[in-house]
């Protein structure tokens, strides 16, 4: 066996390592760019209308964050095209873009700012729905990638390819566990890509037929339009902000009673390359349980003030209004303010079913 190949073996392990510690695909990246003669590698996960997701080496780190942060990637060609070529292997640019597309390709843009050349990239589709790309990139003064390169790149690609999909399938199986858990307590719950699709759900959740609709590819939505328009809204944003719980109050009708959907943010490590979970939701009846949440629940939940926060609480603990106005010092006609505030936010119309709505949200610090 030759160093070269001998070094490929040791690579391959490498690879496959990084499938169950995502935090090595740095290093494979790195690994596969020596080996390839690049100077840098990246792995991109595309989905939808989502920012890419990816872990890069770190000579390439600044330029792909400053490629995704700053928008870049909404006007680059370059993935439908390679997609469009439908080749299970490694492509240059030049096999896939014209000399005016590469001249415009803001990827491009972004390596020239680091001296970086040429790239050679693949695409491999996930089982959640993503496309993930796996680049190398050349230093300017190198020149394209050689046959050679190409071929041992192309030698590589069905490692990276299992790597990735076995990543997918074990946090595929980790959202699976997550909803079961929540099932097993009592809560309906599913996990959602960036795009809305529904990853897993639990036998709660799909016991829900009055609640949720049928929707085209595997989406969730609401059989309540303005709670559906809501959730829409609050799960892309939770989803791209990493942002704080959000949670979406459900009218009640004559088939079931009142409920609040929470859009709970993932926050992940490199798995979340290969697995494109977003969101979890969690649904929670409305009750008249006797513990109430914390303000600073409330706030995270409904985006109350600390004034706000307070009436809500004291409301929620049986006090009346003037009662709650009373203990915080104020004027009856400033705690009909806040009243007022507290019932637009949380999508409530009366005291009566604000309390109730307040108390459906403790199961989430319960538990």
């Amino acid at each position: 066996m030759t160093i070269a190949s001998e070094a490929s073996v040791d690579v391959v392990d490498q690879i496959y390592e990084a499938a169950f510690v995502p935090e090595k695909w740095a290093n494979v990246l790195g690994a596969v760019a020596r080996l390839s003669g690049s100077a840098s590698g990246a792995v991109l996960s595309i989905s939808g209308n989502a920012p890419p997701k990816w872990r890069a080496t770190a000579l390439v780190q600044d330029a792909i964050r400053d490629y995704v942060d700053t928008g870049q990637w909404q006007h680059c060609e370059r993935p439908m095209k390679l997609l469009s070529m439908n080749y299970a292997g490694f492509l240059r640019d030049e096999d896939f873009l014209t000399p005016e597309q590469i001249e415009r390709d803001p990827a491009r843009k972004a390596r020239t700012a680091v001296r970086l050349g040429a790239q050679a990239g693949t695409l491999v589709a996930m089982p959640s729905g993503e496309i993930v790309g796996f680049t190398f990139e050349r230093w300017i003064e190198d020149g394209d990638h050689g046959r050679d390169s190409l071929t041992l790149l192309d030698g590589l690609r069905p490692h990276l390819a299992r790597a990735g999909l076995l990543a997918a399938r074990l946090g595929l199986e980790r959202a699976e566990t997550a909803v079961r858990t929540l099932e097993a307590i009592g809560l309906p719950a599913a996990v959602l890509s960036a795009a809305g699709r529904v990853l897993a759900a639990n036998g709660l959740l799909e016991k829900e037929p009055e609640l949720f609709l049928p929707a085209a590819r595997g989406r969730l939505q609401l059989a309540d339009a303005v709670a559906d328009k809501l959730f829409r809204e609050r799960s892309a944003a939770t989803g791209r902000s990493h942002g704080t719980v959000q949670s979406i109050p459900v009218a009640a009708t004559d088939a079931r009673p009142a409920a609040v959907l929470h859009v709970v943010p993932l926050r992940g490590d490199a798995h979340d390359v290969f697995f494109g979970a977003a969101v979890m939701v969690i649904l929670t009846s409305i009750g008249m349980a006797t513990n109430t949440p914390d303000m600073s629940l409330l706030r995270a939940l409904f985006d109350l003030s600390p004034a706000e926060a307070k009436l809500a609480a004291a409301l929620a603990s049986g006090r009346t209004l003037k009662q709650a106005a009373d203990d915080a010092k104020v004027r009856i006609s400033t705690a009909r303010s806040y009243m007022e505030n507290v019932l637009r936010k949380t999508g409530t119309h009366q005291q009566s079913q604000l309390v109730a709505l307040l108390k459906s949200a403790q199961p989430l610090r319960q538990h």
